[in-house]
């Protein structure tokens, strides 16, 4: 099935938040307050008015669920200020059976817990149990600051979903409950859930998993964070190294209160960068009695120089983030960072590469397709003697869209996905990977099959 796939394709031949939230600051401030009197021009109406401020807490509502996103998350943290006096209206919202929780949109599903419902917190847990609730990562984090002893098992369980920012967020749910308060066996079994993720294949959950060790006072756990400064990876045009650095820098610099002089903006190849990195390492190594812990392989921060001819890019909010790249060598590299690397077949690129190049001709000057949202595939397209990265996006928010992606693009992606290895594997960015690309890829665009 496969080769006939190729072999058809071929022959018809992938810092500024804070200045935002404050340049909307006073205008979220003049809708969340006005009211009919003010826009008639009549009397200014009492504040303590019970409508007065269920109107408010009606706009801070839509705001935070359908306003601009700059405004929604500041709308969400106003509205949570009205603590029980907003409960009516957001227990109407979300439903006896938490299923308006969806339509709250992920700001507001984000800061539902801040809230100290029962109610709510009881339904927030049963959408995150829904495989296609879109929010089941903000839902986790909400929950996860106001972690209870009673819920220890259920961010146990968690700390295994097949979405990594569930992972990293149920990480830090056990990190606020701890193992000191546990019974024995919670407490084993906390900690040791928490250390298998330093080898967890997303770099968000190990830095997260490293972060609680150590703030449980774990001497070993730093030399993850340590690592993390050395990195310079890229994805085409995304820094993704340099993102990277800036994470564990500011981890880093919460628990010892500076690097060292190494500054994560900076190449970390640099000569004073490597003396930095040394000064702070020579600081980790005392504290841990000399003794350097070994890192699995995926955590390594030395990672090949990909010379990707092409790539897909796939975020889904319900089924997880993919990262593929082609090198003009058959090579195939899943993964950011220390990526997977697969060698293809002789010629497979070559042969995908002519036919994305006849399917694109077919796009003509169009890029981007649908709106944008939580559901984004993005197909990058630099072949040889390119001097910069194409993209074409098909992006969509919760809602499905039919037909969203065009004939040309789902072409690419069935073809992307015969070459794509399948079935049980000892490397688990690569287990069942054609199905659960695909699986993504039908949940953004529609179905990618005959």
């Amino acid at each position: 099935m496969r080769a006939a796939l190729l072999a058809g394709f071929a022959c018809c031949s992938l810092g500024g938040a804070s200045v935002a939230a404050h340049a909307f600051a006073d205008p979220l401030a003049k809708v969340a307050t006005q009211d009919d009197g003010d826009e008639q021009g009549g009397d200014a109406p009492d504040p303590d008015d019970p409508a007065v401020v269920q109107a408010r807490i009606e706009r801070l509502i839509g705001l935070a669920s359908t306003g601009r996103p700059v405004v929604r998350p500041q709308a969400a943290q106003r509205l949570v200020e009205f603590g029980a006096e907003a409960l009516p209206l957001l227990r109407a919202r979300v439903g006896e059976d938490g299923e308006g929780l969806e339509a709250l949109g992920p700001d507001l599903v984000e800061v539902i817990a801040d809230f100290g419902d029962v109610e709510l917190r009881k339904r927030l847990w049963w959408q995150l149990d829904e495989p296609d609730f879109p929010w089941r990562p903000q839902a986790m984090r909400s929950l996860a600051r106001s972690a209870q002893e009673s819920e220890r098992g259920r961010f146990l369980r968690l700390v295994t979903d097949r979405l990594a920012q569930v992972r990293a967020a149920a990480v830090e749910a056990l990190g606020k409950l701890g193992v000191q308060s546990a019974p024995e066996a919670g407490a084993r079994a906390t900690e040791a859930a928490v250390r298998a993720r330093l080898a967890d294949t997303d770099d968000r959950v190990r830095r997260a998993a490293a972060t609680t060790l150590i703030w449980w006072g774990d001497t070993a756990a730093p030399f993850w964070l340590l690592e993390e400064l050395k990195r310079d990876d890229v994805f085409f045009e995304l820094r993704t190294g340099e993102r990277a650095r800036f994470e564990a820098a500011k981890l880093l610099e919460a628990k010892y209160g500076d690097l060292a002089g190494f500054q994560p903006a900076l190449d970390p190849g640099e000569l004073e960068q490597r003396l930095a990195w040394r000064k702070l390492e020579e600081r980790l190594l005392a504290a841990n009695d000399g003794a350097r812990p070994e890192l699995p392989d995926v955590a390594l921060a030395s990672a090949p120089r990909v010379d990707a001819v092409f790539g897909f890019e796939v975020r889904s909010c319900r089924h997880g983030d993919y990262w593929l790249r082609f090198t003009a060598d058959d090579e195939l590299y899943v993964g950011t960072g220390r990526a997977a690397r697969v060698k293809l077949p002789e010629g497979t690129t070559r042969m995908l590469v002519a036919g994305i190049a006849d399917r694109l001709d077919k796009l003509g000057e169009e890029r981007f397709y649908g709106t944008s949202g939580c559901d984004t595939e993005q197909l990058h397209w630099r072949p040889a003697g390119a001097e910069r990265t194409t993209s074409y996006i098909v992006s969509k928010g919760a809602e499905p869209i039919p037909d969203l992606r065009p004939e040309a693009l789902t072409d690419v992606a069935r073809a992307i996905l015969a070459v794509l290895p399948d079935g049980g594997d000892d490397d688990p960015r690569l287990a069942d990977l054609r199905t659960r690309v695909a699986d993504a890829l039908a949940a953004i665009g529609g179905p990618t099959a005959d």
